[in-house]
Order: C-alpha cells, then structure tokens, then sequence
C-alpha cells in the first residue's frame, strides 16, 4: 500500500524502481518495531513459582570467577593444567587420565598434588597483591590447604618396647 501511494510523488533519477520499493520496506520495518518496543504486553496471570534462575550479580560473579581460575590455571605447565582439567573439570579418576595421559594412576595422583599446591601458592600470591578478594580453603582441605581425603589418614604404627 505504501508503494502505491508513493508513486504519485515518484520521480525517475535514474535510480533504479527497486530502490525505491526496498527504501519503503525498511522503513516499514523500522516503524513496525518500534511500534512493538513501545506497546505494552500486560498479562492478567502472574507466574506460579519464583525463577530460580541466577541474577544478574551472581552470573558476573560467577563469570569473574571463572576468569580468576583461568588465569591461575594459565600460571601451570601444560601437562599439570591438563592433568588438573581431567581430574577435576571433567570428573575423571585417576586411572582414566593416566590411561588419556599415558602415566600410571599413583604418577597421576602424585601430580595432581603438585598441581594443587602450586595453585594454592598461586592464589595465595595472588591474594597477597590484591588480585584475589578474598581466599578461603574449601571443605575438603584441612588448615595448611593440604588435601585432605576422608578416612584416607595414615594410621602410625605405636611402638612398644
């Protein structure tokens, strides 16, 4: 329709008719959403239950986060950020990323120590500099930031004598 009423007012300058005819058609589009921007979508039902679904603070804080680990993971050898990836990230045992990594599962399990201790000394550099708000040792690690199995303690022989 529009088309229609432009074409009194239409005058050839050597452009093609098509040009004309796509100019209306953008311009229809733009009117159109911005007639959707501003029209109200009221809704006579509430929802049944709260959206648990994470806020916009907690996903920056989580991608912030995410980033801080990156960049600490960034700081190990390739092999041991490899390593720490298997294990932890994808939940693999210790035999399983020996059998990926080729090394034998106590090697893998002597590794990842190393590994972990070292991003403890890493954060605990980090936090020192004020890179890191704040660090606090998670449940499975016991004051020193040792991991810490359950009932996985050594057990001393008593001496008698």
């Amino acid at each position: 329709m529009a088309v229609l009423a432009a074409l009194p007012r239409y005058r050839d300058e050597g452009k093609p008719f098509t040009a004309l005819v796509f100019g209306i058609a953008a311009r229809k589009v733009v009117d159109h959403h911005r007639a959707a921007a501003r029209a109200a979508c009221p809704t006579d039902d509430l929802p049944e239950r709260v959206d648990g679904a994470p806020g916009p603070e907690e996903l920056t804080l989580r991608d912030a986060d995410a980033d801080t680990a990156r960049e600490l993971l960034d700081q190990l050898p390739e092999n041991l950020r490899h390593l720490l990836l298997l294990r932890v990230a994808a939940g693999l045992t210790a035999e399983e990323t020996g059998q990926t990594l080729e090394m034998s599962p106590g090697a893998v399990r002597v590794a990842q120590h190393r590994a972990l201790s070292r991003l403890r000394s890493l954060v605990a550099e980090a936090s020192d500099d004020g890179n890191v708000a704040d660090v606090t040792p998670d449940a499975g690690t016991n004051q020193k930031g040792r991991h810490r199995a359950p009932g996985r303690g050594r057990k001393r022989k008593e001496v008698t004598g």
